[in-house]
């Protein structure tokens, strides 16, 4: 088998989805003869660093450099090994050097791979720079048909857009393996309860403050069902808060950040996942739920609809009353255990039918091959120095704020809708937990008139 060299250049190696699916990628890719070099571009702390580093040749983290060295310490990167691809992913500095790299790198295929379209952040977010960028690219992958349309219909500059789901292993993700009582005996879960997870970072996207309004509603309504939360991230104090002034210490249970192995006892003891996203691509943990025979209900975003079914599972539609559906659509299921048992085996069987993920892992190792063949046949843009001098001063820029926004430092004064955001946060983290829905229900109202 002909080894292959791929270098991949993301923001970080934190917990998410999308870290998941780079660390599943890179280890189906290793099997099948490629060797990864990782750069990672944003100055955090890479919680998974460690799950990365044994895969990989090299994890080069460029942050360490100044924002002014980093563009030539990335082209040294690339020019060290006999690289026969560039992948990027959500990483802003490098989609903002490529025409810096093009011009350096003409005989290299550079291609990139997005999850999920964000309107409210730079106009959709990293498939927006990917089409900005579409010129340096020589093929654009993809989590989803959904967002393969949306790319199309967003620019004429879409000849290579290609669709490579994210997956699951349903070896690794298999009830069969876990001991579901003694499971629950741990939390003190009795075995004829019912038990909805929520498992996501605490963060706007998974709409937390409709998670717990959900929670608190249907725990009123039923007194036979526990919720387990597991995550960090913004909105976890006000989260923590809610329970204790509601008194649900007993009957939603915080667990904060976990393990991936401890994701999946916690789907081992679960009849139902509930993320009630505001948006997402598809999210790699119903993926993981419908594999562990749990039954999803989530929000019809994205590419939702592309893995779940009406067999296996709920989407509710983003609209005014989505509390009330989730709420009713919880109950009917808590209320229906032989039906959430059938969907729950629907659920994994379409897993293992048509979404595993050495189909994954086979799929990105043809497309990488297809860039290559692409790159050879296909006329590139030539790049000036202009070009590439207005690129490098940009991709520094940018450097620059990611990390004046990530280490709480100001390149300038800040503004008064800084400070009152930092004000904010500061007193929900002391306790005033009923700012979060009030403030939340303003930006809606926002987002309604705009």
């Amino acid at each position: 088998m002909r080894s292959h060299h791929l270098l991949c250049i993301y923001p970080w190696l934190n917990l998410g989805g999308a870290d998941k699916f780079n660390l599943d990628m890179i280890t189906c890719l290793r099997t099948l003869g490629w060797h990864i070099t990782i750069v990672t571009t944003l100055p955090v702390e890479h919680e998974w660093h460690a799950s990365f580093e044994p895969l990989s040749e090299a994890l080069i983290d460029l942050a360490q450099y100044p924002p002014e060295e980093q563009p030539a310490r990335l082209l040294h990167v690339a020019q060290s090994q006999p690289f026969d691809c560039v992948l990027i992913s959500h990483s802003s500095t490098a989609y903002h050097l490529l025409p810096y790299l093009r011009a350096n790198l003409p005989h290299l295929p550079f291609v990139d791979y997005n999850h999920i379209e964000l309107p409210n952040w730079r106009q959709g977010g990293y498939p927006r720079l990917s089409l900005d960028y579409a010129h340096a690219l020589d093929m654009q992958i993809v989590s989803s048909n959904h967002l393969k349309c949306w790319m199309e219909q967003h620019s004429d500059k879409t000849d290579h857009i290609e669709v490579c789901t994210t997956n699951i292993d349903p070896h690794e993700y298999n009830p069969k393996c876990f001991d579901r009582r003694t499971l629950r005996h741990t939390l003190d879960i009795t075995n004829n309860a019912t038990v909805v997870l929520y498992a996501a970072r605490l963060d706007r996207q998974k709409q937390p403050w409709l998670t717990m309004d959900v929670m608190h509603e249907v725990s009123k309504r039923s007194y036979n069902v526990y919720f387990v939360v597991a995550g960090d991230g913004l909105f976890a104090s006000y989260m923590h808060n809610f329970v204790r002034w509601h008194g649900l210490e007993k009957r939603i249970l915080m667990l904060g950040a976990v393990s991936n192995q401890r994701i999946r006892e916690l789907l081992a003891l679960s009849d139902i996942f509930f993320l009630p996203s505001e948006m997402e691509g598809i999210a790699l943990s119903i993926y993981e739920a419908m594999a562990m025979e749990v039954v999803p209900v989530s929000a019809d975003v994205g590419g939702q609809s592309e893995l779940v079914t009406p067999e296996c599972g709920v989407l509710v539609a983003r609209q005014t009353n989505e509390r009330k559906t989730y709420i009713e659509t919880l109950i009917q299921l808590i209320q229906n255990p032989i039906q959430r048992q059938k969907m729950g085996q629907q659920a994994r069987q379409r897993i293992i039918n048509h979404f595993q993920l050495k189909d994954m892992g086979q799929r990105m190792h043809e497309l990488l091959l297809q860039a290559q063949t692409l790159h050879h046949q296909k006329t590139h843009k030539t790049y000036t120095t202009n070009d590439v001098r207005a690129a490098v001063r940009q991709a520094i820029t940018v450097a620059k704020n990611d990390a004046a926004e990530l280490t709480g430092h100001q390149l300038t004064s800040v503004s008064r809708q800084q400070q009152l955001r930092i004000l904010y946060w500061q007193m929900v983290n002391k306790g005033a937990w009923w700012l979060v829905p009030l403030g939340e229900n303003l930006r809606k109202r926002r987002q309604q008139s705009t």
